[in-house]
């Protein structure tokens, strides 16, 4: 070995470029065993380097155990942490699986959201702090992430890691715990995240694990009750099947998919009415004013971190406030100056719409404003009641579920004033509004709510909005039910109980014109266009009836006048499906002619241009069925002798491209007649069930 000498041990930065060096091949080897899923010469490298266990081996900062976490086999990833138990330095232990890549994610966290249990009671044996304390960038905890990925078996392994770390050993002890760590920075906590992935078991068991949590609302004020009045598809009555699922969803026990969404809705039933069983919304709140329930906070070195609008509710027993505003420091640029130099004066008008300020001068950018303080809040809530939001999705069950409990929700509004009647009417959910009318008490009262702009029922039944609301196909179909829907809901509303005018003086006969003007134009042009192409059709067939039916298969006899084969099945047959076509064809181009000459007024699109449509429609399709008939039974007369019964399956082989084209226009036929016999439409937009 060379002696080292004097320069050399004096100069440092010759010593750390080796280092440097060194390390650089270390990392190339970890990335290339890594890459080339060398597990084993990993562990060797992993075990007789020591610095290999801090290095970042990738672009996104991850070292050997982030690497191993993704690719590795468990018990190789738990050589991996015993190598690192060797160092018998906490500090030292905590540094090397505390590291975060550029996500701010630990090894922890990965291990977490793939579900690798035995890991997890490993890494948090060994530190204890990273199951509570380790945050990546949107805040979460180990134990969130494994909520969000729904791991069930991770998240109890690293809940009886909290109740280790936190030394909770009684029901007692449970009440006044810190569960900071069920939150991250959105304000959004375990059983918010466990109910929007729809990981419904799991957040059935959070529920039990953390009660408290029913009631925390997130930064946008909304509960989990909220979050899962918003998922209208994880309910029955937000999926529609067709004919065929239906049957299989009622009455048999087979295929998959199927009793997946079936299963799917069952366990949204049950955590729903949990939910709404601990559910405190309703009640009078000392703490906050009678308004939300609070969030829970973060620990104190992590809440600066966070705007107030995200902690903007304070647990109850917390004595820390808001910064007030008026504590600027006069050297420091508020928001609102900030906004001012940057010449955002709307942004500045709602703040100042908010805040009472002594000083207030909006044209001097130099302004400082002085004595700021927060009005008082009002009692009305930033988020509508989920009872508001199930209405307005038509999650049917839970609006039931909850007037059950809390027949006081009947009275809730959100912004714009309007109650749960009002929305069910405006966004066309059928079957709340049903239920709605089958509630005993208070119709008056709620039936004749208005919105703040005077929009009683049948005027937000009479507004078309921008989506097509109904489950069914063209324009004029759409302008059918919209009346359907108009007539029912006024119909079904005694007159005296809701506003005649809105605040712009219109009546709900008004706005109906008003705002279906353009789908009436859409559907006059779909009607005709429809119309038109089939009365093509409808003549081309018309002009082969009339010619077959004066066509005499094998002439007649010049003696008696009659036919030849007259007394032959084929030729009756043939005779009747003739005229059969003739017939049906004529019916239906008057039809269709009928409708090109309509006027397409508003009351036209509800009875009397539907049923013009579906006979017209029922007449072509029997007119080129009865004409296939007829050519069939004059072809048979040529083939008899020479293919027999032969003929018969090239005749059924003829037929399946008129079939294919019936089946096809079938969903259309039965739309029409659906919408032309039923009083009141469907539920609105089809929900696929998977």
């Amino acid at each position: 070995m060379p002696i080292s000498t004097e320069g050399d041990i004096c100069n440092p930065t010759r010593q750390l470029s080796s280092d440097e060096s060194m390390n650089k091949e270390l990392r190339k080897e970890l990335f290339e065993a890594a890459m080339r899923r060398d597990w084993k010469k990993l562990l060797e490298l992993y075990k007789s380097n020591k610095q290999a266990q801090n290095l970042k081996i990738t672009r996104a900062n991850d070292t050997v155990l982030h690497v191993a976490m993704s690719g590795a086999p468990e018990y190789r990833v738990l050589k991996l942490l015993d190598i690192v138990d060797e160092n018998k330095n906490s500090e030292e232990t905590k540094n090397i699986l505390g590291s975060e890549n550029k996500g701010g994610d630990t090894p922890l966290h990965l291990a977490a959201s793939l579900g690798l249990e035995a890991v997890c009671w490993k890494m948090a044996e060994m530190c204890p702090d990273l199951v509570i304390a380790a945050r990546n960038k949107l805040q979460e905890t180990p134990l969130f992430t494994a909520v969000r990925h729904g791991k069930m078996k991770t998240f109890f392994v690293l809940e009886a890691a909290v109740h280790k770390k936190l030394g909770l050993k009684s029901y007692k002890d449970c009440l006044s715990r810190d569960i900071t760590h069920c939150r991250r920075s959105d304000g959004s906590n375990i059983l918010h995240i466990a109910i929007k992935r729809e990981h419904f078991g799991l957040a059935y068991e959070i529920v039990y694990l953390y009660p408290e949590l029913v009631n925390y609302v997130n930064s946008r004020g909304e509960s989990a009750l909220h979050v899962l009045a918003g998922k209208t598809s994880v309910f029955k009555s937000g999926t529609r099947f067709g004919l065929f699922d239906t049957t299989i969803y009622y009455r048999f026990r087979r295929l998959q998919k199927i009793q997946k969404v079936k299963q799917t809705h069952k366990d949204a039933l049950k955590i729903m009415e949990e939910l709404v069983d601990r559910s405190t919304l309703w009640e009078y709140d000392d703490a906050s004013g009678g308004m939300k329930p609070s969030v829970p906070q973060l620990p104190p070195e992590l809440r600066s971190q966070f705007p107030p609008t995200i902690t903007s509710e304070e647990n109850a027993d917390s004595e820390e406030k808001h910064t007030s505003p008026s504590k600027v420091n006069d050297n420091t640029d508020s928001n609102i100056m900030i906004a001012l130099k940057e010449g955002g004066r709307d942004k500045l008008k709602k703040v100042l719409e908010k805040f009472s300020l002594e000083t207030r001068d909006i044209d001097k950018k130099d302004v400082i404003f002085i004595g700021m303080e927060e009005k008082e809040s009002t009692n009305e809530p930033d988020t509508p009641s989920p009872v508001l939001i199930a209405a307005k999705m038509g999650v049917t069950e839970m609006v039931k579920r909850i007037l059950e409990k809390f027949p006081v929700a009947l009275l809730d509004q959100d912004k714009d004033e309007k109650n749960i009647v009002l929305l069910a009417v405006e966004y066309r959910r059928v079957h709340v509004y049903k239920y709605m009318l089958e509630l005993p008490t208070m119709k008056e009262h709620v039936f004749g709510k208005v919105d703040k702009d005077g929009n009683s029922a049948p005027h937000l039944s009479a507004m078309l909005s921008h989506s097509r609301p109904w489950s069914i196909p063209g324009a004029a179909l759409q302008m059918q039910w919209e009346s359907k829907w108009y007539k029912y809901v006024l119909n079904s509303m005694d007159q005296e109980i809701f506003a005649t005018f809105n605040i712009q003086g219109k009546t709900a006969q008004e706005v109906f014109v008003d705002s279906h003007d353009t789908l009436v134009k859409d559907g006059s042009g779909w009607l005709t266009n429809t119309s038109q192409s089939c009365s093509l059709v409808a003549a081309l067939v018309a002009t082969v009836a009339f010619a077959s039916a004066s066509t005499v298969p094998g002439g007649v006899d010049e003696q008696s006048g009659f036919p030849v084969l007259g007394q032959k099945p084929a030729f009756q047959l043939f005779a009747i499906s003739s005229l059969v076509a003739l017939c049906f064809s004529v019916t239906s181009l008057v039809m269709f002619l009928a409708i090109l000459t309509s006027r397409y007024q508003v009351r036209d699109f509800e009875i009397g241009l539907p049923v013009k449509l579906i006979l017209g429609l029922t007449s072509l399709f029997m007119s080129i069925a009865a004409m296939l008939v007829s050519f069939c039974a004059g072809d048979f007369f040529v083939v008899e002798e020479k293919l027999k019964f032969a003929a018969y399956p090239i005749y059924a082989v003829m037929c399946f491209p008129v079939t294919f084209f019936a089946i096809a226009q079938l969903p259309l036929y039965i739309d029409l007649i659906k919408a032309t016999i039923k009083k009141v439409p469907e539920r609105t937009e089809k929900m696929q069930a998977y």
